[in-house]
């Protein structure tokens, strides 16, 4: 069972609006709290994991769920050209995408 975050309202309204991104020191529950708000808030939800190569050659190749109503990219900061404007790049234009680095 996970304790309520004080931000996860917050974080869930920003995401009908815009991109969110997720920073903070290891071990925090960055990823969690980002997957606790997709299963909680939407109907699907895509995880890709920077670590995996599968999900880095999708990310790379910007293949993703067309049926996911929100997008969770973690480790993206371990893609050498992690800026924000080359992540927009990437992702469609949609605010239902959250980045936990």
């Amino acid at each position: 069972m996970n304790k309520g975050r004080y931000l996860t309202n917050h974080i869930a309204n920003d995401l009908t609006e815009k991109m969110v991104f997720l920073s903070g020191p290891r071990q925090v529950g960055k990823t969690t709290l980002a997957r606790d708000i997709g299963a909680a808030r939407y109907e699907s939800f895509e995880y890709l994991n920077w670590d995996n190569r599968d999900h880095r050659k999708n990310i790379m190749g910007g293949r993703f769920s067309a049926t996911a109503g929100l997008h969770i990219f973690d480790e993206l900061h371990k893609y050498s050209k992690h800026s924000r404007g080359e992540l927009v790049k990437l992702t469609p234009a949609s605010p239902d995408w959250a980045v936990v680095l």
